[in-house]
């Protein structure tokens, strides 16, 4: 069944390339030094390079937000500065899948959301 999935994504049972865009630190965040804005232009240029490399799909993910929180979700704000970066990266890779994972929680614990 995950293998069926995966065909239907894809268009094949093996041998795809996925894309990491490692979003810099988000508003809210404490190693955060930039705004919303420039945070999304890098991670569409990344989109971009992944693109023209032809990769098979991409993911999207706030890796800079160390540390991350202790708590069991993330804040509105997160989801609200993740949810305008995917929009403008899905924009660059319309014809590619896209996922989303927003880390959170203790180290090692992983959010992940559903494919854009």
């Amino acid at each position: 069944m995950a293998l069926k999935g995966f065909s239907e994504l894809f268009g094949r049972t093996h041998s795809s390339v996925i894309g990491m865009i490692h979003v810099k630190a988000l508003p809210g965040t404490p190693k955060n030094t930039l705004k919303i804005q420039e945070i999304a232009q890098i991670a569409t240029k990344e989109a971009e390079i992944y693109k023209e490399a032809g990769v098979d799909g991409v993911i999207i993910e706030n890796m800079h937000d160390v540390p991350y929180l202790h708590t069991d979700g993330v804040g509105h704000e997160i989801t609200a500065c993740m949810s305008v970066i995917c929009a403008q990266v899905k924009q660059v890779c319309s014809n590619i899948p896209c996922g989303i994972q927003i880390l959170s929680g203790e180290i090692g614990r992983a959010s992940c959301r559903e494919r854009v």
